[in-house]
């Protein structure tokens, strides 16, 4: 039988033993560790007998504000409940405080989330060792996707390869190759270059707007790859862009309506080599508000909301999708999230504009053959062409 104790002033062998039960650095010092657990202002203790199980300590302000230090049990008596009744035990102690906080490492979310914790959107857990100064140096994270590093030079970059410098400062990158090709031929463009990789290549053209020369080029599918493109293009001179493409609708939306993303969920790994790791990308507010100002005067409809960017398209889950819709997103595409984060390194001005295509609202999939919308792909190119020479 469990049983449950409020006392602070608990052995320091058998906080030893159960902090170093689950691997945590705190049980090397049972000393301190005991001198902490007594320093609490709030401690839930379970045992077993004469065994320490459980555990979970918090501190106070005394009247807005805890926060959970420790949670833990035993390996041996997990999955048992025993860290639920600790939780539950605690949220009532503070049940008239305006806030509980904790740290929620990764495994443990759903825990937490199944009881009633929710993430912070951009916000980041941050710890500073005093006695440890060689934590403040770069070390592996649990996660490879957290190791950021910000300099500027990387081993290699598109300086080393024989890319000419021929893209226009302004440039317009719509995802649909064929489109691409229809609108170059239409308006007489000039290719001035292949993007070419092992598996494609990607004619860049010089079109002319109005007597000014605008860059169009198919973007490359997926996030590192046009990522990668992007790198390129800024390279060969482009400094603003705007993107168009096709995006999976989360919510009731015809085939073709516009969305402008205002921001992005960074649910794909390119972003997170060119800016610290968030939940979230802010998109550009300058040509975010040049490409609406276009919009208007030409009274075209849109909506300004929240992407979600996924390298899984085939792993767009129920559960996912309803979590996404959830926190806001209202379309779903693989690219927005990388493309603004390559941008925002590059210090170069980036908009995006997306359409509804297949619809994943309802209980079933649709995908309206979009793919066959020729009519809204080359609309939607052709705007983002006006919208881009405002910029």
């Amino acid at each position: 039988m469990i049983v449950y104790s409020t006392r602070k002033n608990i052995d320091k062998t058998q906080l030893e033993a159960l902090f170093l039960s689950v691997g945590w650095e705190s049980g090397k010092y049972p000393d301190r560790l005991q001198t902490a657990v007594c320093g609490f202002d709030t401690v839930f203790s379970a045992w077993d007998g004469d065994l320490l199980v459980g555990l979970i300590a918090a501190m106070d302000d005394g009247a807005l504000t805890a926060y959970v230090h420790y949670l833990l049990v035993r390996p041996s008596h997990q999955g048992r409940g025993i860290g639920g009744v600790l939780l539950e035990q605690l949220k009532a102690h503070y049940a008239a405080y305006h806030k509980i906080a904790l740290i929620g490492e990764h495994p443990a979310a759903a825990f937490y989330r199944a009881h009633g914790f929710w993430a912070e959107t951009n916000a980041d857990p941050m710890y500073y060792f005093p006695t440890h100064p060689e934590y403040a140096a770069p070390h592996l994270e649990k996660y490879p996707l957290l190791e950021y590093d910000g300099a500027q030079d990387a081993v290699f970059s598109p300086a080393d390869f024989d890319i000419p410098a021929v893209c226009p400062e302004k440039c317009v990158i719509a995802f649909s190759y064929d489109e691409v090709e229809l609108l170059a031929k239409r308006l007489g463009a000039e290719k001035v270059d292949d993007m070419k990789t092992c598996t494609a290549s990607l004619p860049l053209y010089r079109v002319n707007i109005e007597g000014e020369a605008i860059g169009l080029v198919c973007g490359f599918l997926g996030a590192a790859g046009a990522a990668a493109q992007l790198d390129e293009l800024i390279h060969q001179g482009g400094r603003k862009f705007v993107v168009c493409g096709a995006a999976g609708s989360l919510l009731d939306a015809p085939l073709g309506a516009l969305v402008l993303p205002e921001r992005a969920v960074r649910d794909e790994g390119a972003s997170f080599h060119y800016l610290p790791p968030s939940r979230e990308i802010v998109a550009d507010e300058a040509p975010l508000r040049a490409i609406a100002a276009v919009l208007k005067e030409r009274g075209v409809a849109y909506t300004v909301g929240k992407t979600w960017t996924t390298d899984g398209l085939y792993r767009e889950t129920p559960a996912k999708v309803a979590l996404r819709r959830k926190e806001g997103c209202t379309v779903v595409e693989m690219e927005a999230a990388a493309l603004m984060a390559v941008a925002r390194f590059r210090g170069v001005q980036l908009g995006y504009i997306l359409y509804c295509g297949d619809d994943m609202s309802g209980e079933t999939y649709d995908h309206r053959a979009f793919f066959e919308a020729e009519d809204v792909r080359v609309r939607v190119a052709s705007l983002a062409l006006a919208c881009c020479k405002r910029l």
